[in-house]
């Protein structure tokens, strides 16, 4: 599905319900048969990209859905569904998925009983490579029992696996979410290979 169809820009929904606005005002005071043809057919061209932006999920939806469910899975401590979000293509500098059950980073959460909160995912911030991979940017923030932290900025990138699927296959997180990937790179402690 086309990303114009399945991710279509709010402002061209906007535009085109308004449209659809104008051809029911226009309908309303004509009352002819022309008026009414073009007041169906706006209306049919909203709905259709309501409904193939509502039933079908573009790259982008895909890549902000399994980043989110990595994220929640490690605020709840579960590494194994953390990894069902995770492509097997995955490398953070030398941790490969296999790695990711164990590593230190899931004590670190654990014993600080720290909580990753995403937020911004803007939709300008993404990218798309001619091999089908989605790279999408956004922040968040980290809190836990030694306090919360600033925000971080994230670029995570999702590959398209052999099941049709988006997951996730990497990452870098950058120290400043205000300056984004201009700021230097941050190593996610306890991701060691």
């Amino acid at each position: 599905m086309p990303t114009v169809f399945s991710d279509p820009a709010p402002v061209l929904l906007v535009v085109y319900a308004i449209g659809a606005i104008i051809a029911l005002g226009v309908w309303y005071r004509r009352r002819d048969r022309k008026s009414q043809i073009a007041l169906a057919a706006t209306i049919a061209i909203v709905a259709a990209l309501f409904g193939l932006s509502y039933w079908f999920e573009s790259p982008r939806e895909q890549a902000i859905r399994r980043v989110n469910g990595v994220i929640a899975a490690m605020n709840r401590y579960d590494t194994g569904a953390a990894v069902g979000h995770v492509s097997d293509r995955f490398d953070y500098r030398g941790v490969k998925k296999s790695g990711l059950r164990n590593a230190a980073l899931n004590q670190i959460l654990r014993e600080y009983q720290a909580t990753i909160s995403p937020w911004d995912f803007d939709r300008n911030d993404v990218t798309y490579d001619s091999y089908g991979a989605v790279t999408i940017g956004f922040c968040v923030n980290v809190k836990g029992s030694l306090g919360s932290r600033p925000g971080f900025y994230v670029k995570a990138t999702c590959v398209k696996d052999p099941d049709g699927e988006y997951r996730l296959s990497g990452f870098k997180v950058h120290e400043s979410a205000l300056q984004k990937s201009r700021s230097p790179e941050f190593p996610v402690p306890g991701m060691n290979p």
